[in-house]
């Protein structure tokens, strides 16, 4: 992935290649396309929080009256359609656990944005409101790269020795949390035949050194979790960091065409290739993580339906393996033909949120946290400009989020009929063990020792 090493490189210098880079700037990196984008100098930002919008742009401040139920309606008369938006949403947008320091939406245009695509490097594209500005910053990226190995590690050491457990993070106790998981089994056993789930999640939050780079966390983490669909950093105002590498699509909206990733049933993943084989071997004939893949697939499909031209879905791949660093997932995905009548936000607004329980009743005795989400399992992406749209939007796992020197992390698993609290437990920690490495790396180590 040369766009990646590429992106690692222009981020930590972007103060060489601007002389303001503002208080905001984001990538946006997706593997399997080994491209990436890198946004900075505010043109406008928008952020929704406590029933109101505000507007921000060109040291001006606009403040609109606003509720969840027409957010999305007013959203559609801000953005500009010929400009790009990197965005963050919370799934506390719905919620009523939510941080007062934090919007619930945010959606950001960069003065500048740059585009890597790693068939393409050195040369890179770079756009801005400014041509003298996109001149010197083009002459300075591709002086930043020309010289660099683009050419990653074939294989990322696990690290070995490294205290990957949770003990030293603030949370909830296992037994806490085993117990919630067993109430949502005993809830889920009285359901009727409807597929059910409950998506139970625990959290947890740790004090940083000050010397510490979050930027360094975020190029351990991508270089350790090389196989997730995208990963994001993110820089607000007043030092709070987004970074995460998702395992998975909520959509991808390319003109009309629309793909959706299905990830749901988790275990375990070994570095020995013979574990490797037999776990995956026990993975794809386990009758609960199958059951509960299907109940997500078939959801997923019911829900796309609504919104693609009739007979246009296709099915891309069903139940293959979506392999990590330390877990495997199921994994299918469809493809459709949006409808005519529909654009990105209401696939947003549809979508939304991505992580959630089903039915509808069962959402409030599931979700019984008395922390807020911030933005962990709501959605993270990019509008690309033009009347083509090209919108990535990306399920917010597997993330973390650091402010005032706190960092926060969290973890679920789907509940249904029949799960086992003390596997779901487990499975908790394996979803969050590549974070944990890469934290564990990035406090004790340097880059050079992964």
């Amino acid at each position: 992935m040369k766009s990646l090493t590429a992106i690692h490189q222009i981020f930590s210098n972007l103060d060489k290649c601007l002389d303001d880079i503002g208080d905001y700037a984001y990538n946006l990196h997706i593997p399997a396309l080994d491209r990436g984008w890198i946004g900075t100098q505010c043109s406008q930002v928008i952020t929704y929080s406590l029933g109101q919008i505000v507007v921000s742009e060109k040291g001006k401040t606009k403040k609109i009256k606003s509720e969840p139920d027409n957010i999305w309606t007013q959203l559609r008369e801000l953005l500009k359609p010929d400009k790009p938006y990197f965005f963050l949403i919370s799934p506390d947008l719905h919620r009523s656990k939510q941080d007062v320091d934090l919007p619930l939406i945010i959606l950001f245009q960069p003065g500048l944005e740059i585009c890597v695509d790693g068939s393409q490097l050195p040369d890179v594209q770079v756009l801005a409101e400014d041509s003298s500005t996109q001149k010197q910053a083009q002459l300075k990226v591709q002086e930043i790269i020309r010289t660099q190995d683009f050419s990653l590690p074939k294989e990322t050491r696990y690290s070995d020795g490294v205290n990957l457990n949770i003990t030293d993070w603030q949370g909830e106790s296992d037994e806490s949390f085993l117990s919630r998981l067993a109430e949502a089994v005993n809830i889920l056993q009285d359901q009727s035949d409807e597929p059910s789930k409950m998506i139970i999640t625990r959290s947890y939050n740790k004090v940083l050194e000050n010397k510490l780079v979050p930027f360094d966390l975020y190029k351990i983490y991508t270089l350790l979790e090389e196989n997730c669909a995208s990963s994001h950093y993110f820089c607000m105002p007043d030092g709070v960091i987004s970074l995460g590498c998702s395992p998975e699509n909520v959509f991808e909206l390319i003109d009309r065409r629309v793909d959706f990733d299905v990830i749901a049933a988790t275990c375990k993943s070994s570095a020995d290739p013979d574990e490797g084989a037999r776990l995956k071997q026990m993975f794809v004939k386990d009758f609960k993580e199958d059951r509960e893949h299907t109940m997500a697939r078939n959801r997923s499909l019911r829900q796309i339906e609504s919104l693609c031209v009739p007979n246009s879905i296709k099915l891309v791949q069903d139940k293959n393996i979506r392999q990590l660093r330390n877990v495997n997932h199921l994994y299918s995905e469809y493809s459709g033909t949006l409808q005519s009548s529909l654009d990105y936000l209401d696939l947003l607004e549809e979508c939304f949120p991505p992580l959630t329980s089903y039915p509808p009743s069962l959402v409030n005795r599931a979700d019984n946290e008395k922390e807020p989400r911030r933005f962990y399992g709501g959605m993270v992406g990019r509008i690309s400009p033009g009347a083509t749209k090209d919108v990535r939007c990306f399920n917010n796992l597997r993330s973390c989020l650091i402010k005032k020197n706190t960092a926060y992390i969290q973890g679920g698993v789907g509940v249904i009929k029949q799960s086992r609290p003390e596997l779901e437990l487990l499975e908790v920690g394996n979803k969050l063990s590549c974070l944990l490495e890469a934290v564990a790396l990035w406090e004790k180590c340097s880059l050079e020792d992964i």
